[in-house]
């Protein structure tokens, strides 16, 4: 009988043995921007404003402190009696299986999760209980910023879950996922009622692509080379050397009908070549007798301006050593760093490199404001004196004719609580041949309601102008005014990427028959624009070369001589000219982006930058490689304040879900017991609960499931009753699983 019975449950899964449905498991996103790894997890205590990353591929991670983990090979965060309410954990393109698994009694001040279009999911599960920002000082306890993904949030069966927030306590935003039952899954059976759906619709300007066309201005593409299949073309060619090894890219050029600009042809492609396969192609570099460039730089300049500049450091632990503090960066601009954050390395000097690089021996170290303050380390500033000086307003009412001025402060011995300023100093030619020279100085009147000083050239309120010349000066009671302040010192230092090209001048190499063997750098002097006008004459510096080096520095024996292109020959100088590749040039600046539109009460449309109105349309358009875009033309009788920006209403794909509330309390503990996969509650699982299942899905049961029974039902966990759960209970049976 048993092998009968085994028999047809064999049959039966056969019969219903579908693909079980499960959550898509991608896991911690493996995408970059360059070289760092965009996926994360950070801990962040709000209270003591330090935090750390559990997960980081791009650094190696701390130890995490006591009750929190996380499992690389599961995605699973761990916390165990982690009761830390200020405490918020961010994740970003960590999957949509990242799992947050509960146990004991935790605690934490928020939870963001970033999907990033790629997944941001978050089950939390476990058999602990979660309070999530008590005391509402987030705007809501859970949010998933879905970011176009289809990010969803489970909450397993056994958890408990209290949310809070100031205005909802839980929200995902722009999913994917279009039912309220994909977003929310709740493993006990309940259903998502406190949440909302909505579509997200919202206005935007209406734009219209243009081109932007500069002419006349220049910049450097590569090298002129000819193309044997199409002599009258224009290409240049841009060469790259990547590990040693030389690569050549060639690119097209067209001129753009009706303006004087060279383009890219960006519809022509010739993949990266090989200098053996470039000179064996039907390219050849267009070469003339051009003036060679010579690279040279003084002694001091380069000393002074070569390598990275950082503050010295002074440390007491290492009294003689040789120590830098640079800032630590987190951008590519000029101010994207932390002032309150150094990284220290300790200098070394290299004889052949002439300058001090780095220690590699020694660790580096990162220390925030409050570790540096109680290190060994500090700052060593050198005491500058420098001039003092005020603001005032030129003319003693403002106005739109006045301006602000900034001059050195004067101490008159004679009005010490005066404030005075040395507006000019002057050199004035008389008719009768005599030369003067001076000063010109200024009483100023401070405006207390303004807070404020003004000069008062009519003597308004009583204020004193002195013109005392030079000679006088020394008795007249003035003397400048100076300010003691404190600046880091700072010291340079050379990393492996150094070149010296980076901080030379250029130059064109020249030769005098009258110093033989010497070489010479030449400076083209114009009259007028460079561009524009011939070559009036040329500065000449002779230099000399340094073998240890191997860079041209000026000969600081001899001093520069400017000659007059008529003068060259006669005083023995040669501009030093070679056969060259010639350098390519696009002229004109082209590029395209996007503009407002705009309307006035007519409905005449117009393009909008800034506070410029812009007339466009067929008289403007331009064909662009295949492309229609317009070249938009300077509107000047058209007001911005008379027009209305147009607005393009969007209805996306895209879905938030939110809590109706600033509180959520999901899992109270007090379910029916039962049995998983005891359907029909016989006290055991059977091939019995296997076909009520099958039953219900068919509709065919006489009385409904009772709330036990469908948490009994849904056998896979996944928060809803489907053949899967009965094809598992078959192979439960079947000793299958």
């Amino acid at each position: 009988m048993k092998k009968i019975i085994s028999a047809f449950i064999a049959a039966c899964v056969l019969l219903y043995a579908f693909p079980i449905t499960a959550f898509a498991a991608n896991g911690p996103s493996q995408f970059k921007f360059g070289d760092y790894y965009l996926a994360y997890i950070s801990v962040y205590d709000v209270e003591t404003d330090s935090g750390f990353r559990l997960y980081d591929p791009n650094a190696e991670v701390p130890q995490a402190p006591d009750g929190i983990s996380y499992d690389l090979a599961t995605n699973t965060i761990t916390l165990n009696n982690f009761k830390k309410p200020l405490t918020e954990i961010y994740t970003n393109m960590m999957g949509d299986d990242l799992r947050l698994t509960i146990n004991g009694e935790c605690e934490l001040g928020r939870i963001l999760v970033y999907g990033d279009g790629y997944g941001g999911s978050l089950t939390i599960d476990g058999t602990g209980s979660l309070t999530v920002n008590a005391d509402k000082k987030n705007y809501s306890g859970i949010s998933l910023l879905a970011e176009t993904s289809d990010s969803t949030l489970t909450l397993g069966k056994d958890v408990k879950v209290n949310i809070y927030g100031k205005e909802i306590a839980v929200m995902i935003n722009a999913t994917a996922c279009d039912s309220l039952d994909k977003a929310v899954v709740m493993k006990n059976g309940d259903s998502p009622k406190e949440f909302i759906k909505e579509r997200i619709e919202y206005d935007e300007p209406e734009y219209i692509e243009i081109l932007r066309i500069e002419e006349g201005w220049t910049r450097l593409e590569g090298v002129k080379v000819t193309r044997a299949s199409d002599p009258d073309g224009i290409y240049c060619v841009e060469i790259y050397e990547e590990d040693g090894e030389k690569l050549y890219f060639v690119k097209k050029f067209d001129g753009l009908e009706g303006y004087d600009v060279l383009t890219q042809d960006v519809s022509f492609k010739v993949d990266p070549m090989t200098e053996e396969e470039f000179e064996s192609s039907e390219y050849s570099i267009v070469t003339d007798d051009l003036p060679i460039q010579l690279l040279y730089t003084n002694y001091e300049y380069e000393k002074n301006h070569r390598g990275w500049a950082s503050k010295r450091v002074y440390n007491a632990e290492d009294p003689d050593g040789i120590y830098c503090a640079g800032y630590v960066w987190y951008g590519t601009g000029s101010t994207d760093r932390d002032p309150d954050e150094y990284i220290i390395y300790r200098l070394i000097w290299d004889e052949g490199m002439d300058g001090y690089i780095r220690d590699e021996s020694q660790e580096t170290l990162y220390l925030d404001a409050d570790e540096f303050a109680a290190s060994p380390y500090e700052i060593v500033y050198d005491e500058i004196k420098e001039p003092k000086y005020v603001k005032y307003w030129y003319y003693n009412e403002p106005g739109e004719d006045n301006y602000e001025a900034s001059a050195q402060v004067m101490n008159y011995s004679e009005d010490p609580d005066g404030i005075y300023v040395l507006s000019y100093t002057y050199t004035s030619t008389h008719g009768n041949g005599t030369v003067s020279t001076g000063y010109y100085i200024d009483e100023l009147y401070y405006d207390e309601e303004n807070d404020c000083y003004y000069r008062d050239p009519d003597g308004e309120f009583g204020t004193t102008s002195y013109d005392i010349s030079t000679e006088d000066f020394e008795t007249s009671g003035f003397t400048k005014a100076y300010t003691t302040t404190y600046k880091p010192q700072e010291i340079r230092y050379l990393t492996e990427d150094y070149k010296f090209e980076y901080y030379a001048y250029k130059g064109v190499q020249a030769s005098n028959i009258y110093d033989p063997g010497a070489v010479y750098v030449a400076e083209a002097y114009h009259s007028g624009d460079p561009d524009t006008t011939p070559i009036e004459g040329y500065y000449f510096l002779r230099l000399v070369y340094d073998e240890a080096k191997g860079h041209y520095y000026e000969d600081e024996e001899c001093s520069m001589e400017k000659l007059a292109v008529d003068e060259l020959e006669e005083n023995g100088f040669r501009i030093e000219t070679a056969e060259q590749p010639i350098d390519f040039y696009s002229s004109g600046l082209i590029d395209n982006f996007s503009m407002p539109v705009y309307t006035d009460s007519e409905g005449n449309r117009y393009l909008v930058r800034g506070n410029e109105v812009y007339n466009y349309g067929d008289f403007s358009k331009i064909d662009y490689f295949g492309k229609v875009l317009y070249v938009p033309v300077l509107n000047t009788e058209v007001s911005l304040s008379d027009l209305t920006a147009t607005k393009m209403h969007y209805v996306t794909d895209f879905y938030n879900f939110h809590t109706k509330a600033g509180e959520f309390a999901y899992g109270s503990g007090d379910q029916p017991g039962y049995i998983l996969g005891d359907v029909d509650g016989d006290g055991e699982v059977s091939i019995n609960d296997a076909t009520t299942i099958q039953y219900y899905l068919a509709e065919l049961l006489q009385t409904p499931l009772t709330e036990t029974q469908m948490l009994a039902a849904d056998y896979n966990g996944n928060g809803y009753i489907d053949i899967d759960d009965a094809t598992m209970i078959q192979y439960l049976l079947a000793d299958l699983l």
